[in-house]
């Protein structure tokens, strides 16, 4: 990944360091930062120090940073609670959104489990986001042309409630290495 190489991305990989905590052979478990999985008296402050101190031995300190977390639906698999992953996310945009960056997050909406930490996750997100992004199956069933569709829903700051009028549509079409946009109804299967 030249990316990566070049310094400009940075990759933290949770599930070795929830392997590193887990591990009944570690002593330090309880200095990991991932250590609230085995001691729930803990909360994940330590994960975002851990996150910040590699960012800063990469020389980013100055300069805005993106965090994306890819899947912070796993946290609650891990058996952390809803308002542990919370105040998480909450430390992360404080921090990040101080230094001029921003977090982005993947949640999973999984309607059809009853797993309701995730469903709650879900939601409380969605209240807490200036965007949100959602992508669905299309609803009249599979397309070769369309693979489903993107809801884009951006927040007002002042009130904090959806903006109607800044919610958009798309269709959108995967391909080997790209994904297509485009208007809903402008594919080449229904022109």
């Amino acid at each position: 990944m030249k990316a990566r190489d070049d310094g400009q991305v940075t990759v933290i990989d949770g599930l070795q360091l929830s392997q590193e905590t887990i591990r009944p052979a570690n002593q330090n478990s309880e200095t990991s930062p991932l250590a609230c999985i085995r001691n729930s008296k803990l909360d994940l402050q330590s994960l975002l120090v851990h996150i910040t101190t590699r960012l800063s031995k990469s020389g980013c300190d100055n300069s805005p940073v993106t965090l994306i977390i890819d899947d912070v639906s796993v946290l609650i698999s891990l058996g952390l609670s809803v308002n542990t992953v919370l105040d998480f996310i909450h430390y992360c945009q404080v921090w990040f959104c101080g230094k001029n960056g921003c977090v982005v997050l993947l949640v999973h909406d999984d309607k059809d489990t009853l797993d309701e930490s995730n469903q709650q996750l879900h939601t409380l997100m969605l209240h807490r986001s200036t965007h949100s992004i959602e992508c669905h199956p299309l609803p009249t069933g599979y397309s070769k042309d369309v693979h489903g569709q993107i809801n884009i829903m951006r927040r007002e700051l002042d009130d904090g409630r959806p903006n109607r009028n800044a919610s958009r549509q798309f269709h959108y079409k995967i391909t080997d290495k790209t994904m297509r946009l485009f208007a809903v109804g402008t594919s080449s299967a229904v022109l």
